[in-house]
């Protein structure tokens, strides 16, 4: 009897910790660990309640740091929003108050609202794509292109707005076809996310922009450098995260970038069964690699 009695005990001792562990997890508690310093067979059942425990806090503690981000995004483009609209409703009201009186002065305020206009357009383009995102699905109308004259003609549509903010910019093509699959409309939204990423972090005046492409072993490369004060190194690996912002901007206009421009761009260079890193190079350097057309069709 005395040796069953203590043969019980030795039994029940790890399996009443293990049941206030589970009622402290049913009540929130991640916390205080299942001590049980046996040496036995619960020894290792109490090890991976343990393990299970700090992996649902951890996860725990991810998702309210997610939420916070996604709280704070939807402010921020909220604020974001009120500004433009701002501008406009000014705008057509000075039209209608008869501010603006002479054809120069309604053409000045009527580009002001037409630009302010395509703003709020960008930024509900972005949350549709972070609900396309979430949803795990970015559609792609697919067709062979060449990659430096899909680049070149980007260039030229964007030529008179990067004047007009005093950019520079310098196209390298590689001699040589360049073919891939792409949807050149989602391409074309990753080449402005990263413009406007490096406009608002690169603390560069004048701004430059260098766009390369070349064809390497691993498929056709597209590179997007800019002459900012760059990105520090133990950051980098982050970039690309959903709402992440780091916590020294690379620019004075810290706050304003909601998080989501690199992190769309990385979703739709991998939907195109691409590659995107990020480095250093005289300010940041981001690199796409996409497989080449000729071998898709292989």
């Amino acid at each position: 009897m005395i040796y069953t009695r203590f043969q019980a005990k030795a039994i029940l001792k790890p399996v009443k910790a293990l049941e206030e562990g589970a009622r402290r997890v049913e009540q929130g508690d991640l916390l205080v660990p299942v001590l049980y310093e046996g040496k036995d067979e619960f020894s290792t059942v109490c090890g991976a309640f343990n393990r299970m425990q700090d992996a649902l806090r951890r996860e725990q503690e991810k998702n309210r740091a997610y939420e916070k981000a996604r709280f704070d995004m939807v402010n921020g483009i909220s604020h974001d929003l009120r500004t433009p609209l701002t501008f406009i409703k000014g705008s057509i009201k000075g039209i209608l108050d008869g501010v603006a009186a002479t054809p120069q002065k309604q053409e000045q305020y009527l580009t002001i609202a037409y630009r302010k206009t395509c703003e709020m357009d960008g930024l509900l383009q972005k949350l549709l794509s972070v609900s396309r995102m979430e949803a795990g699905s970015i559609p792609l109308l697919i067709k062979e292109r060449d990659l430096g004259e899909f680049v070149r003609n980007f260039a030229e549509e964007s030529e008179a707005e990067w004047k007009n903010s005093g950019i520079i910019s310098r196209i390298q093509v590689a001699a040589g076809p360049h073919p891939v699959n792409m949807d050149e409309e989602q391409l074309r939204r990753v080449l402005w996310n990263l413009s406007d990423n490096a406009v608002k972090y690169a603390a560069s005046d004048p701004l430059t922009f260098t766009i390369q492409v070349y064809s390497g072993t691993e498929g056709e490369h597209l590179v997007f450098s800019d002459n900012g004060a760059g990105v520090r190194e133990e950051d980098l690996p982050q970039l690309f995260e959903q709402f992440w912002r780091g916590d020294v901007s690379r620019s004075p206009k810290n706050g304003e970038g909601n998080g989501l421009g690199l992190a769309i761009a990385k979703q739709i260079v991998e939907a195109h069964g691409g590659q995107i890193t990020a480095y250093n190079r005289e300010g940041l350097a981001v690199e796409m690699i996409f497989p080449s057309g000729k071998e898709s069709h292989a």
